[in-house]
């Protein structure tokens, strides 16, 4: 069995890498059709969703560091939930939305388990 430490660390690493997939969007509008299974419908959109996967890559960086680091824990997974639950509840309030993108936000279920099983974790292990 894994020392507590451990697990904690694991499971920051874990929804960090998750939220960190999408840094590959960067390269190309090509990258991000095949990252979202979605058709970029301009140059403006490619742009901006190139944007965003650098914006992923900076909270998966945090999350990441937060598996080593124990003091950024609190900090990454507000960071990670807020960026998390937005596009969960954008993507469910959103009539129609593209049966890929729905997708995508059950990841973003799946990550923001683990990373409230992390922090839980984390308090669990900062309280003994």
């Amino acid at each position: 069995m894994w020392p507590m430490g451990y697990l904690t660390a694991a499971l920051f690493i874990i929804a960090g890498l998750i939220n960190f997939v999408p840094i590959s969007g960067i390269v190309s509008g090509d990258q991000l059709s095949k990252l979202y299974q979605i058709e970029i419908a301009s140059a403006d959109i490619e742009l901006l969703l190139r944007h965003r996967a650098i914006l992923f890559g900076i909270v998966g960086s945090i999350i990441i560091a937060a598996g080593f680091v124990a003091s950024l824990r609190p900090v990454a997974t507000v960071a990670g939930l807020v960026s998390m639950v937005a596009f969960i509840l954008l993507v469910f309030a959103t009539k129609n939305s593209n049966p890929n993108l729905v997708q995508i936000a059950w990841i973003d279920v799946g990550a923001t388990i683990v990373l409230l099983l992390g922090f839980g974790a984390h308090l669990n292990t900062s309280s003994h």
